[in-house]
């Protein structure tokens, strides 16, 4: 017998080892785009139900490459808890969602959402109870500067306490007082004050031309344009009336939409 390669044959092929999972670079590949990913070489593992290069530095992959779980800057201890946390009428419609790609857009979420277990960081609840997760927004206001300090992953119920505004008008203000009370114990008194209280503050904001600082998003490779403020054209916002009794809050005003 002869060993392999003396007579001029070739050697025997052996399967190339595949790459463990955790060396593999990841790939966040909206539906949408999955075909223009596999036609660049992206490939699909389906334990994770996933999208990764097959080898790092593809540059025609790149639009896709998940995301650092840490954001450059980011404060993940910033805005703790639930609270109601309104953006101000003259920044409505200047969010990250509306200031990047909706790839980008989808990139960021699956990175939010993965690094919190899928599950809400304000209330606890997961993907699996079957609801449905957000991604919220945490900004600081500084001087004339509203900067994006961090990114949360909100279920439904804590996102629209957050935005109560949009939920009032949306019919749906009293579950969303109901959760916050839920989530954070205050009593019905103590939790119309709150309301009351983000609703003043809102209207403080809103007389500001707040300049919106992206650059967290920015400094992680995320191209961020800055779009047309719509509300720029709108009367300005007055104050809306908090009122409440034992079983419901009643606001009247004009409110932000959901970011």
């Amino acid at each position: 017998m002869s060993l392999p390669g003396t007579t001029g044959e070739p050697p025997p092929r052996h399967p190339a080892a595949k790459a463990p999972s955790d060396a593999r670079a990841w790939l966040d590949v909206p539906f949408q785009d999955k075909d223009a990913a596999r036609d660049r070489g992206a490939q699909w593992d389906p334990q994770t139900r996933r999208w990764y290069a097959p080898r790092p530095g593809i540059l025609e992959l790149r639009r896709w490459a998940a995301l650092p779980t840490l954001l450059p800057t980011e404060d993940r201890a910033f805005g703790e808890g639930l609270y109601v946390d309104l953006i101000p009428a003259s920044s409505w419609f200047r969010n990250v969602r509306t200031a990047v790609s909706a790839t980008d857009w989808y990139r960021i979420r699956a990175m939010v959402y993965a690094r919190a277990g899928d599950q809400c960081e304000t209330c606890g609840r997961r993907k699996s109870d079957h609801v449905r997760l957000d991604c919220h927004e945490r900004f600081e206001y500084t001087g004339q500067i509203q900067r994006l300090r961090r990114l949360v992953c909100m279920c439904s119920a804590c996102h629209q306490v957050t935005h109560f505004g949009h939920t009032h008008l949306s019919g749906r203000a009293d579950q969303a007082l109901v959760h916050l009370m839920t989530v954070t114990g205050m009593s019905q008194a103590v939790a119309a004050a709150h309301i009351e209280a983000a609703f003043a503050q809102w209207q403080q904001r809103s007389a500001v031309p707040w300049i919106v600082d992206l650059r967290m998003i920015e400094a992680a490779g995320v191209m961020v344009h800055d779009p047309r403020n719509p509300a720029e054209d709108t009367p300005a916002r007055h104050a809306p009336a908090v009122h409440h009794d034992e079983t419901s809050v009643t606001i009247a005003g004009d409110f932000e939409p959901s970011n």
